[in-house]
């Protein structure tokens, strides 16, 4: 008798068991929730920028991807997954990097690697995730109207703690002290971004501006080069453009007598544009379209420091 009340006790566990391992298994890992119902509660303090970091699942193939801010670890983004954040307003590094996935020199791609991106307070930026031209996560930054049409169809992943600082002292993150932005066409040859190609009128200018920012005396702790294109031919091949040009001015400003660690090259393509509707303006003239694009082909040297004032 007791044998088999022990084995209906048995059965009894082992079925509560069973149903009780079925119920964890159906429930979902991520917790998710849709943008349209988190968007309401976005809301972004004076002294703060909000950010949206998203990806689609055609952008990029490959596993998680680890979305960093300055290095920091912010969240491991999955198809058409999101994730937002409030950060510093002015200048933050932004990177992302396949999960799981190492590469040489890890330790400095972490302290160096990513993009710089000015955040105005008290508005949201976004920024989503792409595959570079080695099939490799990148982050570019979105028009908003562009971005929320993205952002309709996918959630928003909360499953993993952040390690980015959201109210860290703001006022001690490195402020711009000033841009210099140069006319691409009078730094190179069209279509060539070395330093053989430089045009003369180009070094003497980039020789000015290293004259310039020595006699300024700032407290300067950053230099960033930052080539533009305009949105004319292939996006990877005005991306290897910008960069390349940003380099060939760092290179400049380092044989000028900067300090060339303090200088750091990036290339934003035709990402950021200061004309976007030349093609709607020219359709059919590509001169004109040309002469419009102008202001967007151009090379910026922004220096960031302690603000003296």
């Amino acid at each position: 008798m007791k044998l088999k009340l022990m084995g209906v006790l048995l059965g009894s566990a082992l079925m509560v068991n069973a149903v009780y391992a079925d119920t964890l298994l159906s429930r979902p890992v991520e917790q998710w929730v849709d943008f349209q119902s988190a968007d309401a509660r976005f809301t972004v303090p004076e002294d703060l920028a909000g950010v949206v970091f998203y990806r689609r699942a055609q952008d990029l193939n490959g596993p998680s991807t680890n979305v960093y801010v300055d290095g920091e670890y912010l969240a491991s983004l999955l198809p058409n997954g999101f994730r937002y954040t409030l950060v510093c307003p002015k200048n933050q590094r932004f990177d992302a990097e396949f999960t799981g996935v190492t590469y040489d020199n890890g330790y400095v791609r972490k302290a160096q690697a990513g993009d710089y991106a000015e955040l105005p307070a008290g508005s949201i930026s976004y920024f989503k995730v792409v595959a570079d031209a080695n099939g490799r996560p990148k982050v570019v930054r979105m028009k908003p109207d562009e971005a929320r049409a993205d952002l309709h169809a996918l959630r928003e992943q909360t499953h993993t703690l952040p390690r980015v600082e959201r109210r860290a002292d703001c006022a001690a993150q490195p402020a711009m002290l000033h841009k210099f932005t140069l006319d691409a066409g009078a730094l190179f040859a069209f279509d060539r971004a070395d330093y053989a190609n430089m045009l003369p009128e180009g070094k003497r200018e980039i020789s000015n501006v290293a004259t310039q920012i020595r006699q300024r005396g700032l407290n300067i702790s950053r230099i960033a080069v930052v080539g533009h294109t305009d949105p004319e031919g292939a996006d990877d091949y005005n991306q290897r453009l910008s960069y390349a040009r940003a380099q060939t001015v760092k290179q400049a400003l380092g044989e000028a007598g900067l300090d060339a660690g303090l200088i750091q090259a990036e290339g934003k393509g035709e990402q950021n544009l200061l004309v976007s509707d030349c093609r709607q303006q020219h359709p059919r003239n590509a001169s004109a379209r040309k002469q419009c694009d102008q202001p967007n082909r151009r090379v910026e040297i922004i220096l960031y420091g302690a603000d003296a004032r």
